[in-house]
């Protein structure tokens, strides 16, 4: 059993005993999602990091929609997940699990309009860091969310966001030696010129952007890594351009 699974379990039991002793009704209304999802709450970061750390597990194992339903039940908890994409002083794997809870949960129903900062948050996770799995997350939580209208205009609006993409889609190209679709600067609107693209400029991404997946990574699993990358670019950029082609969408 894996020791994730282990940990929580012992958590787990040890709340319904005690739960249950006080009131036995408990017992009907318990379940591993709901117990995961109310730890998405605790003060404690060790109980924190195992709620997202079972939420993400459940996910994998098919419990997305029963999961995703309940987060999205509250405000609080999808607000504190898309904090934890943004702050530097979460762990690595932290936020990579947090950032996967996200992206399901972009698979449903999130306004980015009720949640003001959380594109600077998302996009957080397109730079500064040495693990493309991180960028990969965060492509797929902002190409989910691009689906909405009124979430892609507000992607759309944000330029650093776009500046950021433009240079990940060039790099991208250079470091697989090809020119995909996904690399094509994105156009802008401007007030006084019209279009224009959007400079790269990011030779500080360019610095982090990940050669390998690890020291020890194989040809292969670097290949997936890229493959992965640029389907993820390709389909954020289609919508993005998409977007731009038609009418924009007022927020009722």
């Amino acid at each position: 059993m894996p020791f994730v699974l282990k940990k929580f379990l012992k958590a787990y039991t040890k709340d319904i005993r005690e739960r249950c002793a006080k009131d036995l009704a408990v017992a009907e209304e318990a379940s591993f999602v709901s117990y995961a999802v109310g730890l998405l709450e605790s003060e404690s970061p060790e109980e924190y990091l195992l709620a997202a750390r079972m939420l993400d597990c459940l996910i994998k194992n098919g419990q997305d929609a029963s999961t995703r339903t309940r987060v999205l039940g509250s405000r609080r908890k999808v607000k504190r997940l898309l904090h934890t994409l943004g702050s530097t002083q979460e762990s690595t794997e932290l936020r990579l699990v947090a950032a996967r809870i996200v992206a399901d949960l972009a698979a449903g129903d999130v306004q980015l309009a009720k949640f003001p900062g959380s594109l600077i948050c998302v996009s957080s996770l397109l730079i500064d860091t040495g693990r493309p799995e991180l960028i990969v997350q965060g492509l797929t939580i902002l190409q989910r969310l691009a689906r909405d209208p009124n979430n892609r205009v507000d992607i759309c609006k944000d330029e650093e966001l776009l500046k950021k993409i433009t240079v990940l889609a060039e790099i991208l190209a250079t470091k697989t030696k090809t020119k995909p679709e996904a690399s094509r600067s994105i156009a802008q609107p401007d007030d006084n010129e019209g279009i224009h693209e959007i400079s790269s400029g990011g030779n500080d991404i360019e610095m982090q952007f990940p050669m390998q997946t690890s020291h020890k990574a194989s040809d292969q699993e670097n290949e997936d890594g890229m493959k992965e990358l640029q389907e993820a670019l390709l389909s954020l950029t289609s919508l993005i351009v998409q977007s731009m082609t038609m009418p924009q969408v007022v927020h009722s």
